[in-house]
Formats: structure tokens, C-alpha cells, sequence
């Protein structure tokens, strides 16, 4: 199943640069950047900073939503978030 990284803004390139990381430690999930999705029933985890707001309910597979920055507001105020799956906050020292 699919790990996707879900940053609508990434004028940089930082997130996608975590792909071949992601890729190297578990060579056997695909990762994919939004919006390059994939089959959305194929995606598990997303990782994510300030997605579309409504765009995470679209994966029914869903286990799992990292936030990818120290502020989940932006989350929280998606009234359209899967209600059964765990939100966690990534914190880098």
C-alpha cells in the first residue's frame, strides 16, 4: 500500500526530496506526491502540510495522518477528515 506525501506547496522541493529516502527504507511501498496519487484506494499513510481542505477524505484506506509541521490547525478545521483515523503530530528536535 501507498505512503503518500501530501504538500500542495512545496516550492522547493523539500518534500519531495524525502521520496528516495522513503523509498530506500522500505523499498516495497510505493510513495507518490500529491497530486500525483496513485489508485487513491491504494493509500494508507499520508504525510502531510496544509492539504486541500476535503482531499484526505477521498482516501478510504487511510490508517494513518502524520502533520508534517509543529501546527495541526489547519487539520482540526477540515470538518471532512476520516473520523477513525489516528492524526499525529511530527515534532524534529
Amino acid at each position: 500500500m501507498t505512503l503518500l506525501i501530501n504538500v500542495p506547496d512545496d516550492p522547493t522541493g523539500e518534500f519531495a526530496a524525502w521520496i528516495p529516502v522513503l523509498q530506500r527504507l522500505d523499498p516495497a511501498r510505493p510513495v507518490r506526491l500529491w497530486p500525483d496519487t496513485g489508485p487513491e484506494d491504494k493509500v494508507e499513510y499520508a504525510l502531510t502540510w496544509r492539504p486541500e481542505p476535503g482531499d484526505l477524505q477521498r482516501y478510504k484506506n487511510l490508517k494513518a495522518i502524520f502533520n508534517l509541521g509543529a501546527g495541526v490547525d489547519a487539520l482540526l478545521k477540515d470538518t471532512t477528515l476520516p473520523p477513525n483515523v489516528p492524526l499525529v503530530r511530527l515534532v524534529d528536535e
